[in-house]
């Protein structure tokens, strides 16, 4: 019987810790996605971390204007990926934050407002996530 709820156990375990994979990973893909380029610099600030200081903070201070958003997006969500890639096993805590010197411009700014919408759909991830690490097993 112990061998049988220790491999329940760790069938859980692996279970949320792809979860939590995953959501990340649908995360940063719809930050990317709707996060503004001009020179690049607020999406390639974003970061994912167990602790919410530091992080990436990139300046638009003598950046070219009107960057490629593809190639900008696709270098922050690798960016990105490299941190969910670099977190602990069963973090505690995880932070998604941006540094950029202007994030409070492109927060506050009602056109954009990155992070009121990912607070707005993180719960959809998160469904969407176990969803898909359930089908898979």
């Amino acid at each position: 019987m112990r061998a049988s709820l220790t491999k329940v156990l760790k069938n859980v375990e692996n279970r949320l810790d792809r979860t939590v994979e995953v959501f990340l990973q649908d995360l940063s893909q719809h930050a990317t996605d709707i996060s503004p380029v001009d020179t690049g610099a607020y999406v390639t600030s974003h970061s994912i971390r167990t602790t919410r200081g530091a992080g990436r903070s990139r300046s638009s201070k003598d950046k070219p204007k009107g960057q490629d958003p593809t190639v900008k997006r696709r270098e922050a969500l690798s960016q990105l990926k490299e941190d969910i890639a670099a977190l602990p096993k069963q973090p505690q805590k995880i932070f998604f934050t941006n540094q950029s010197p202007h994030v409070s411009f492109v927060e506050n700014n009602p056109k954009y407002g990155t992070f009121a919408i990912l607070r707005n759909v993180a719960p959809n991830l998160l469904i969407g996530a176990i969803l898909k690490v359930r089908s898979r097993t």
